[in-house]
């Protein structure tokens, strides 16, 4: 999967982390290779990896636009209030970041088509 330079560091991580939770969400093993991400699995698991991938980098962008139907048995969603955001993300992301260790999940702000 081909990146653009300035999304490599975003997609790596610090030392590696954020392609680490990549790989372990998705169920694959994930290297960056120049600017690209080999990604080595069963191929449902592949395309899951790059789904997540790309989920990943809209956040860089602002709101994540997600399909439920695009996402068929890999998708919760949670309608969170915007004054409670503050205490599902923790300082610095921290709360956030903890919860998807300890679940294996990818979780990110977004916004559905019933939303749009």
């Amino acid at each position: 999967m081909s990146l653009e330079q300035e999304e490599i560091a975003y997609v790596f991580g610090r030392m590696g982390s954020t392609k680490d939770k990549l790989g372990r969400v998705s169920g694959t093993h994930i290297e960056l290779r120049g600017s690209g991400l080999l990604i080595e699995g069963a191929k449902d698991r592949i395309e899951k990896a790059k789904k997540y991938v790309r989920i990943l980098l809209a956040q860089r962008h602002g709101i994540v636009d997600v399909d439920p139907q695009d996402h068929p048995g890999d998708l919760t969603l949670m309608q969170i209030p915007t004054d409670c955001k503050g205490f599902v993300t923790g300082r610095n992301g921290a709360t956030l970041r903890i919860i998807e260790r300890e679940s294996a999940t990818l979780m990110t702000f977004c916004r559905t088509e019933k939303a749009m």
